[in-house]
């Protein structure tokens, strides 16, 4: 059901900018993993971000990395509304939330936020120690750390990570860290319960 007032109608029905208000008896955002016939969509949104700034220019093969371990946030179950990956490093038990990327148009709808929580619980899903973005965008920083990561130096991060990349963005970069909860601790801290 959709709520607006009158003269916001046609911005609400026949743009993305939209005038009012959503309630809906689903889930409005589904995150699911990327599948072959999203990836041109996906690549489109990452070109997107590239030319913006918020994405770190990528070569052929690392975008194909992103791809094969992106996700999508699917508005309506189709249209694809942002994408991210988790670019898994299984040696330092840990996993970059990369590409991280969202269309303005959804802008205050929760897509990034659904995207970091898709991410995080399947690194918690693969024991991971801990997750880490990077980003040159104050304000990127600040949405990570609203969700719960924090600022750290670029050698609380794999060293892989800066192999190649380019010089002039690593000196702006900021990263950003969330450590997750130790095997069989709750992810929100509290001690287990035994039966």
């Amino acid at each position: 059901m959709n709520v607006c007032t009158l003269e916001g109608l046609s911005d609400e029905l026949f743009s993305y900018a939209g005038s009012g208000t959503l309630f809906t008896e689903e889930r409005y955002v589904l995150v699911r993993k990327l599948g072959l016939d999203d990836f041109d969509a996906a690549s489109d949104l990452i070109a997107r971000g590239t030319a913006e700034g918020y994405l770190a220019p990528r070569t052929q093969e690392q975008l194909d990395a992103v791809l094969a371990s992106g996700f999508g946030a699917f508005v309506e179950g189709y249209h694809l509304a942002g994408i991210g990956a988790l670019l898994v490093d299984e040696a330092g038990g840990c996993a970059e939330v990369a590409s991280l990327y969202t269309l303005t148009r959804f802008l205050g709808e929760g897509v990034g936020g659904h995207l970091v929580a898709y991410a995080l619980a399947r690194a918690r899903e693969r024991g991971l120690v801990f997750v880490y973005a990077c980003t040159t965008s104050e304000g990127v920083g600040r949405f990570f750390e609203l969700h719960g990561f924090r600022p750290a130096s670029p050698e609380e991060v794999p060293a892989a990570k800066w192999r190649g990349y380019d010089p002039e963005r690593r000196a702006r970069v900021r990263c950003y860290r969330l450590d997750l909860a130790a095997p069989g601790v709750p992810a929100n801290g509290a001690a287990p319960v035994s039966s």
